[in-house]
């Protein structure tokens, strides 16, 4: 539940450069809130991080987010490509079915002038 959501939002946010959203607990904080102390799917949150953790944290976050921007990318391409090769599909179908109709149509006007030739013979 709280995957889908959070999967949701981070679609939604995922190429919105001016957003303050700068890493996946970011994410996880708007698409679930958060308490005092605490982000809803993490945990308890750490008030004040060493500066030689910050930094290791700073390029370790830059990374997921490149990661992460290519894998959304990815994903909404394979998404966007699913969906027009459904379509592609669906209009074959369609086109198949109206070449159908309009073969059994053109057959029966044929039969119908045959018939209609044959009466007026024997008339």
């Amino acid at each position: 539940m709280y995957h889908q959501r959070i999967q949701n939002e981070a679609r939604r946010l995922g190429d919105n450069s001016s957003s303050e959203i700068s890493d996946e607990y970011d994410v996880m904080k708007h698409a679930l809130g958060e308490r005092r102390g605490h982000i809803r799917g993490v945990g308890r949150v750490v008030k004040s991080v060493p500066a030689e953790m910050s930094s290791s944290y700073n390029t370790q976050s830059k990374g997921w987010q490149q990661n992460w921007k290519q894998q959304m990318r990815e994903q909404v391409q394979q998404e966007v490509q699913a969906q027009m090769n459904e379509n592609l599909h669906k209009m074959q179908a369609e086109f198949a079915r109206q070449s159908e109709e309009m073969r059994q149509s053109f057959q029966q006007q044929q039969k119908d002038s045959q018939n209609e030739e044959e009466e007026s013979e024997s008339d």
